[in-house]
């Protein structure tokens, strides 16, 4: 009954986010979502450079690829981008990316995961599958789960609940996407000096190691923290 009890708010929180008469709050805008995707290349670049052990998924070019996302406090999507190309998905339905298609979704939905934060602390997509996963312990605790149990990508069916979109890719970026995961790559970002929480980030396409590294470099480079 306490494991219940405890997952309540949880559960109050995300349905008042889903419900169509949630307040807007004054957030990241367009051209700043806009600002932290152009930076998933140069972030890209320097996750391939300083942290080369952490790409699995290239093992002849040991170069990752990644697609960068950015959303709003209430899931609108405002920017997302190729780290190799550069491509900008809110405006191209077909790309010469290399990055794993599927991960142009998992991106959005891990910087809307970012949406437990408030303006006092910082809830990144890794603590949100920490505090929900079932490790191999046969019953449900009390205490956040750690990677002895199920594998990283655990949870990962859970990742796009729900879409506004007619295009082809799946998204259309000035609407909501929902969708939560629970393994690491999304982080919130806030204003470094109000430390006001104004949206979030995600990427995709490597280990989560190394998707939470380029998240993180992305909104550090373009002048925005990932913690209050």
């Amino acid at each position: 009954m306490k494991t219940i009890h405890r997952m309540i708010p949880l559960a109050v929180v995300v349905t008042f986010a889903f419900g169509s008469s949630a307040v807007r709050a004054q957030g990241l805008t367009e051209d700043q979502g806009e600002k932290i995707a152009k930076k998933c290349q140069a972030a890209a670049n320097f996750v391939n450079t300083n942290d080369p052990a952490l790409i699995l998924f290239r093992p002849k070019t040991h170069k990752g690829v990644w697609w960068c996302a950015v959303t709003d406090r209430e899931g609108t999507l405002l920017a997302i981008r190729s780290s190799d190309t550069n491509e900008d998905g809110c405006k191209e339905d077909e790309f010469n990316s290399d990055a794993a298609r599927l991960s142009e979704l998992i991106a959005i939905a891990k910087a809307w995961t970012t949406s437990f934060s408030n303006s006092e602390v910082a809830v990144d997509s890794r603590t949100v599958g920490l505090a929900s996963r079932i490790d191999d312990t046969g019953k449900f605790g009390n205490t956040t789960g750690t990677n002895a149990g199920p594998g990283a990508l655990w949870g990962v069916w859970a990742t796009n609940l729900l879409r506004h979109s007619e295009r082809d890719t799946g998204y259309t970026c000035g609407e909501r996407h929902f969708g939560v995961v629970p393994f690491a790559g999304g982080s919130p970002v806030y204003d470094c000096t109000s430390h006001k929480l104004l949206g979030g980030a995600g990427a995709s396409g490597d280990s989560v190691d190394a998707d939470d590294l380029v998240t993180r470099k992305a909104i550090a480079l373009a002048g925005f923290c990932a913690t209050p």
